[in-house]
């Protein structure tokens, strides 16, 4: 299975620090809403490795879908 690097295009993506705020504070509701409220538990799950790949791959695909669900809304 391929996962998503934080190097992949996607991630090249010029926006506004006011979209960067909405995207990361969306992104962390959802994680909290599946229950996820631990601090060192999330840090885990959106940390990069050194390749660029997230210790968690689903994160940052969820943070893309994010992110395109915020830059949507607008």
């Amino acid at each position: 299975m391929n996962y998503q690097s934080i190097n992949d295009k996607e991630f090249e993506e010029k926006i506004t620090l006011k979209d960067s705020y909405q995207i990361m504070y969306e992104f962390l509701r959802t994680l909290h809403e599946r229950g996820e409220v631990e601090s060192g538990v999330l840090l885990g799950y959106i940390g990069l490795l050194e390749n660029g790949s997230s210790a968690d791959p689903a994160q940052l695909e969820d943070y893309l879908k994010t992110a395109e669900k915020i830059k949507g809304a607008k």
